[in-house]
């Protein structure tokens, strides 16, 4: 939506500016072997572009612009964003990096989100564990978005963008000091740069906006809502969404428990991984 308005470009989900900060953050900068190991990476490759020359990069951060403004500058616009979700977990190491940086947290109900995770080829091995990931992501945000302030922060609601899709458009771009333009509510007609490998999963980019796309109260079994709202119906509730169990069956409190428990484990798994791979 916001690209259609000609003034931003946002490519392909990114990950590089996190994952290779650890590798190129030191206060003597290499260009050269940024340079190197930003050609090698995968998600960057799916840019369609070269690197950029970074000779004149004084620090990371400076690099990470130069190649998100060359980005920008290849699809004739003069400003640039990025729409990488697992970020949310990363927005004060970002804020940090780029103090010019703005944030938009894009939350929906995540009884539909758990759904729509369940069914992506990535995605969590169940309702529950996906109703955390949803619930551990939304909340970190949200706690750095309180640090950050409303002058770098803002929340949107998924099923306000497509209920009302002008007012919260335009609440969007008064953020972002963007200008409004009709074009936006057609980002069906735009290219959408998914690459190829995500498509699948991506596929109503290609309709028009469209209230009820995902709907939990006409999708969703009881047993199934039971169980997102016993791992993320303290959230739901903060949120101002509705419940279906004010009260949650033990069954499902119990099933949210267990899921919960293993979670944990494979994050600490995937923690030992990570600081064994680094040394």
């Amino acid at each position: 939506m916001l690209e259609r308005g000609g003034e931003i470009a946002i490519p392909p989900e990114s990950y590089f500016p996190v994952s290779l900060h650890r590798r190129h953050w030191r206060s003597v900068f290499d260009p050269s072997a940024f340079g190197e190991d930003l050609g090698a990476n995968v998600r960057f490759r799916e840019w369609g572009m070269p690197v950029p020359d970074l000779t004149g990069a004084a620090d990371y951060a400076d690099a990470v612009r130069s190649v998100f403004s060359a980005y920008a500058e290849r699809h004739g616009a003069r400003r640039y964003g990025d729409k990488t979700p697992a970020f949310v977990l990363h927005v004060e190491l970002l804020a940090g990096l780029f103090p010019e940086a703005r944030f938009v947290h894009l939350i929906r109900d995540g009884r539909d989100v758990a759904r729509s995770l369940v069914q992506a080829p990535f995605g969590p091995d169940g309702l529950a564990r996906a109703a955390d990931v949803w619930a551990r992501r939304v909340s970190r945000g949200r706690d750095s978005g309180a640090r950050l302030g409303p002058e770098r922060y803002l929340e949107v609601r998924y099923e306000s963008l497509v209920g009302d899709p002008v007012a919260t458009l335009r609440s969007v771009c008064a953020f972002l000091l963007l200008g409004y333009r009709d074009e936006m509510l057609h980002p069906e007609e735009g290219d959408t740069l998914v690459p190829e490998m995500e498509r699948r999963h991506h596929g109503n980019l290609a309709r028009p906006v469209t209230p009820g796309l995902r709907d939990w109260r006409r999708d969703m079994p009881d047993a199934d809502v039971a169980l997102v709202e016993a791992v993320g119906g303290r959230l739901l509730s903060e949120l101002g969404y509705e419940r279906r169990f004010p009260t949650v069956p033990i069954v499902a409190r119990g099933r949210a428990v267990a899921s919960r428990a293993r979670s944990a484990v494979v994050r600490s798994g995937r923690r030992t991984a990570r600081k064994v791979l680094r040394r």
